[in-house]
């Protein structure tokens, strides 16, 4: 189950996109090869496109000013520069995971609020329509 803002998803099925927007998965759950965990990947992106953060089963890169913190061994929390919580991760159980707040794409901030904006479909919980930024390079 895969809790986002005040909905759950129940997938059997990954990768599991929470949010995608247009065809560019901006957050998923995946299993890690090997073993029941999960890992997360979050994809954030600025207003030309460039990667600004990111976190999947490999590592992370955070070209922002976020501040990456670890509370304890099963969640992830992202900061702005004040000490303001912007996204929280928590692996709850091996069945449960748990994401709050915001990601960026495209330089604008997008709300994990499913039950307010989503249609829930192909195994992709939030969709928003968009194509890539308008200055990615091609």
């Amino acid at each position: 189950m895969v809790i986002a803002g005040d909905s759950a998803d129940i997938t059997g099925s990954f990768p599991h996109t929470i949010l995608m927007v247009g065809s560019f998965s901006v957050l998923s759950v995946d299993r890690v090869e090997n073993s029941g965990n999960l890992a997360i990947s979050v994809d954030m992106r600025d207003q030309s496109n460039r990667v600004a953060f990111r976190i999947d089963k490999n590592g992370i890169v955070n070209r922002s000013q976020l501040i990456v913190l670890r509370p304890d061994k099963s969640t992830l929390l992202l900061q702005d520069e004040y000490g303001k919580e912007v996204f929280r991760a928590r692996y709850r159980n091996p069945q449960v995971f748990e994401v709050n707040g915001q990601v960026a794409y495209c330089g604008r901030l997008l709300r994990l609020q499913p039950s307010g904006f989503c249609s829930s479909y192909n195994n992709v919980e939030i969709h928003l329509p968009g194509d890539s930024c308008p200055t990615q390079p091609k």
